[in-house]
């Protein structure tokens, strides 16, 4: 079975671990790894604003300086006590396995990669909503 992984650039607990840990049973057919825009960021923080509010958007921002300052730590260390288990029960990918960097998944680029990467399933672990197109290539489908 072909697997296809796509996920956020930085989020090393699903790029390193979880590929390798699809390797172990399937042929990583590719990676999809999306590196957000600036703009995208600040686009995301106005349309939050617009949907909730200020009161409740500077809610979520206190909870967010909270857990910086406090719980961030913890959860890092967990992280990398995990990547390291992950590394050493589970071997790297082949250099040949393909990465392809783009802003969206949503992409024509993305979609011709994902295509041409020929799939049988995927795993989308992004904070984008996909568009058929793309969650449609893989034969078995995109969880």
């Amino acid at each position: 079975m072909k697997t296809l992984l796509i996920c956020h650039e930085g989020a090393l607990l699903v790029q390193e671990g979880l590929s390798r840990w699809l390797g172990s049973f399937s042929e990583v057919a590719g990676i999809v790894v999306i590196r957000e825009k600036s703009r995208a960021f600040k686009n995301r923080v106005k349309r939050e604003i617009k949907r909730v509010g200020w009161l409740r958007f500077i809610d979520v921002a206190a909870f967010r300086l909270y857990y910086r300052f406090f719980l961030f730590a913890k959860d890092e260390q967990w992280e990398r006590e995990t990547l390291r288990a992950l590394y050493d029960k589970y071997p790297l990918l082949p250099v040949s396995t393909p990465v392809f960097f783009t802003h969206s998944p949503n992409t024509k680029a993305t979609e011709e990669f994902i295509t041409a990467a020929a799939p049988d399933m995927a795993i989308a672990c992004c904070k984008v909503i996909l568009k058929e197109q793309i969650f449609s290539i893989p034969v078995l489908g995109t969880l």
